[in-house]
């Protein structure tokens, strides 16, 4: 990476980031406290070369209970 005296312009490793949009609308996506996300982490910048190693978005979600599944009240 080139040492602790290396400038950030010469490293040939770098983190890639990519802006995070809603591609039904177009705008840019929010997390859960309506926070717009600037950047999201999606791999890694070499020469140039984007190297995606980010391939799934993954999401949390509430999952339903056993009884809700059987109709059991």
């Amino acid at each position: 990476m080139g040492g602790v005296w290396c400038k950030l312009a010469n490293r040939p490793l770098r983190v890639y980031y990519q802006q995070a949009v809603d591609t039904e609308t177009g705008e840019c996506k929010t997390n859960a406290y309506g926070d717009v996300f600037v950047k999201r982490l999606k791999g890694v910048l070499y020469q140039g070369l984007e190297i995606i190693t980010r391939h799934f978005e993954w999401q949390v979600v509430r999952g339903s209970s056993s009884s809700a599944l059987l109709g059991v009240l």
